[in-house]
């Protein structure tokens, strides 16, 4: 589950650059093909394509975030399952059928 869900993280990051790139390259043919527009076009073109930004911006930190609580739980997981691991084989008795001198004299 924490591979899929870091995958999906991954992919917001991928969709965030790609809309900043997507919103810059729209800006510049905007600005490169329509220099005869009024500044008054120009000016609310590029404060959409901001605001774009600032939107792919907020997604990108919010998949950031995500990625490393992400990472954080799948850091504790692999603690718990080691730590955990390490108890079943103290537990375990030794493996060759030898019983211990003091389990031989408590019977």
């Amino acid at each position: 589950a924490t591979n899929s869900s870091t995958t999906s993280h991954l992919m917001l990051i991928l969709i965030a650059s790609k809309l900043l790139m997507s919103c810059r390259l729209l800006f510049s043919l905007t600005v490169f093909f329509l220099p005869s527009t009024r500044a008054e076009n120009v000016k609310n073109a590029a404060e959409a394509v901001k605001r774009a930004l600032d939107e792919a911006k907020r997604a990108q930190n919010v998949a950031e975030k995500a990625i490393n609580s992400a990472d954080d739980d799948i850091q504790h997981t692999n603690t718990v399952v080691s730590e955990t691991d390490s108890e079943e084989e103290e537990d375990q008795p030794a493996g060759n059928g030898s019983v211990a001198p003091e389990e031989l004299e408590e019977a």
